[in-house]
C-alpha cells in the first residue's frame, strides 16, 4: 500500500495542462512503459515510446512511490502537443544522474529550436531552466548529477521567470520566451545520441505563470509524498 498524503493542490490548479504521476501506473516492477497518459489535466494524449526504447517502471523508487526509470543509453518518451506560446510552469520530481555534456536533460524537446527545458549544465555544477532563445535564456542554481532526488518548479515568464530548486524560495531571473513545441524525456532533440540517466516520479505542466504562493503550496505536496525536506 502506498503511504497516504494530503489531497493534491496541483491537481486542482487552474490551467493545468497535464500531470503524469508514476503512482498511477499499474505495470509490474521493471516492466517497460510504452504509453503514459496524463493522470489529470486538459491534455489527454499520452507520452509514448517504442518497445525496446521505453523506460521501465520502478516500484518503491522513493519513499514507497513509483518512478519511470530511463537508462541513459537508449530509452526516451515523446509527446507532440499543441504549442505553448505564453508563460508556463513546470513541476518536476526527478533524480537526474547525467551531466549536461553527455545529455543532462530532465525535461527537453524533440526540436532544438523551440523548447523550454530543465537540465544540468555541461560543467555538472549547476542546473535549472533553459529556453532555446538567445540570452538571457536560463536560470541556474547549484545542482549536480550526484545531488539525488530534487523537487523542481520552473516558472517561464520572461522577465518574471523563477526557479525553485528543492527549496521554497525562488531564484528570480529572465528567460526569453519561445514556443514550447513538444515534450521529450530521456533524450536530446531529433536523432540525438545524448541520453539521460534519470528517474521521474512526477511531472506537470501549467499553461501560465504560477504565483509564488501557488508554487509554495504545490511544492509542499511532493515534499510530503516523497519524504523530502525542502530548503527555506
Amino acid at each position: 500500500m502506498q503511504p497516504s498524503v494530503a489531497a493534491s493542490a496541483l491537481d486542482t490548479l487552474p490551467d493545468l495542462l497535464a500531470r503524469w504521476n508514476a503512482d498511477a501506473l499499474t505495470a509490474a516492477n521493471g516492466s517497460e512503459v510504452t504509453s503514459f497518459a496524463p493522470t489529470v489535466g486538459a491534455w489527454t494524449s499520452p507520452l509514448a515510446a517504442a518497445a525496446g526504447t521505453a523506460p521501465t517502471l520502478a516500484h518503491a523508487a522513493l519513499n514507497g512511490r513509483k518512478a519511470l526509470s530511463f537508462n541513459g543509453t537508449n530509452q526516451f518518451m515523446d509527446l507532440d502537443h499543441a504549442d505553448i506560446t505564453g508563460a508556463s510552469t513546470i513541476f518536476l520530481v526527478c533524480n537526474l544522474q547525467t551531466a549536461g555534456s553527455a545529455g543532462g536533460r530532465a525535461v527537453a524537446s524533440m526540436t532544438s529550436t523551440s523548447f523550454r527545458a530543465i537540465r544540468l549544465s555541461s560543467g555538472n555544477t549547476t542546473g535549472g531552466m533553459l529556453t532555446s532563445d538567445a540570452s538571457p535564456n536560463s536560470i541556474y542554481d547549484t545542482w549536480t548529477s550526484t545531488s539525488g532526488w530534487r523537487i523542481i518548479a520552473a516558472v517561464f515568464s520572461g522577465a518574471s521567470s523563477a526557479l525553485y530548486r528543492h527549496k521554497r524560495t525562488a531564484m528570480a531571473g529572465t528567460t526569453n520566451l519561445v514556443n514550447q513545441a513538444d515534450l521529450r524525456l530521456g533524450r536530446g532533440p531529433a536523432a540525438s545520441t545524448e541520453y539521460s540517466r534519470i528517474d521521474i516520479a512526477d511531472l506537470a505542466i501549467v499553461n501560465r505563470a504560477c504565483t509564488d504562493t501557488e508554487v509554495k503550496t504545490v511544492l509542499d505536496e511532493p515534499a510530503a509524498r516523497y519524504g523530502q525536506t525542502l530548503g527555506a
